[in-house]
């Protein structure tokens, strides 16, 4: 395998894997609305969708091909989404609801 076909591949895993990220971020960021979801939590899911649009098409648009970290990082940010999925199943947890809590 040559130079260019290693990054080549590179480019591609990370793409995959960063398209696996945008995908969570777009699935949660449709159950969350703007009374029932901290602001912090929206945030947080549009700048992550973001990175990993930049990233996914880094060849494109700054001219620079992914590193081996930059694949890590994707599949490792993609693993803790994929892991908090159960979370998510029935709409926005708790953790990222605004308002006052339940009273226990």
């Amino acid at each position: 395998m040559s130079y260019w076909d290693s990054r080549l591949l590179l480019a591609l895993l990370n793409f995959v894997l960063a398209s696996g990220i945008g995908y969570a971020c777009l699935c949660r960021v449709s159950v969350m609305s703007g009374g029932s979801t901290r602001k912090l939590t929206r945030a947080a899911y549009a700048v992550l969708f973001m990175a990993a649009s930049a990233s996914g098409l880094s060849p494109l648009l700054f001219r620079e091909w992914p590193s081996y970290a930059d694949a890590m990082l994707n599949g490792a940010v993609l693993l803790h989404l994929i892991s908090t999925v159960g979370a998510w199943r029935n709409g926005v947890p708790t953790f990222a609801k605004s308002g006052p809590g339940a009273l226990t």
